[in-house]
């Protein structure tokens, strides 16, 4: 499996299976879905103060044109795509430690095959 379709199932995986027209990722950066048509406040009110909020402190600030959606790892959210990247940041570490990870779950006998798991996404 190629690593996008690895990165994709990843993210299914660790999705929270909620999006919405806005949200704000761990790292602080607020997120705006510009594509989707969510409600009359959305387009007339909280983008338009959002896009001039933006121009002073764009650090703060990342519009999508999907709907945003998370992941969750550490009790923490994070959005999928934003530029802090910590949605590839943990698939990454999963990626480069699967063999520690499997280890340590050997080493501590903690018996888990992956036909034990249910997919659930």
């Amino acid at each position: 499996m190629k690593r996008k379709e690895k990165l994709a199932h990843f993210l299914a995986q660790f999705s929270t299976r909620t999006e919405g027209a806005v949200g704000e990722c761990a790292c602080g950066i607020f997120h705006y879905d510009t594509g989707n048509h969510w409600d009359v406040d959305h387009e007339e009110n909280v983008l338009p103060q959002a896009i001039a909020s933006e121009k002073t402190h764009p650090e703060l600030y990342q519009f999508h044109d999907t709907a945003i959606g998370y992941v969750e790892f550490n009790d923490s959210l994070y959005v999928v795509g934003c530029r802090c990247k910590k949605d590839v940041e943990m698939f990454t570490f999963f990626e480069e430690e699967k063999v520690k990870i499997l280890s340590f779950y050997k080493e501590t006998q903690d018996v888990i095959s992956v036909d034990d798991v249910q997919v659930t996404s």
